[in-house]
């Protein structure tokens, strides 16, 4: 994954979850140092089983895409 856009290193969390007596995961992208990202938005997601085949399909897959085109978009504006 691409750095912050204000310089610090990020990764991608995870914890399970229980929602209406099903299982699944939550993920969330966070600073190394265990704070919010600064960009806004919705940098969480969740799933629910029965988790998709194919790992493209899956929701932390879909958020680690929108971070690294937010940070391509960041890179063209510089």
């Amino acid at each position: 994954m691409t750095s912050c856009p204000c310089g610090l290193d990020v990764r991608l969390r995870a914890a399970r979850v229980r929602l209406d007596r099903r299982n699944g995961v939550m993920h969330w992208i966070e600073h190394r140092d265990g704070s919010k990202v600064c960009p806004s938005g919705p940098w969480s997601s969740v799933a629910l089983k029965p988790y998709p085949k194919f790992q493209e399909e899956r929701e932390y897959a879909k958020l680690c895409r929108r971070w690294d085109a937010l940070a391509r978009l960041d890179e063209v504006g510089k």
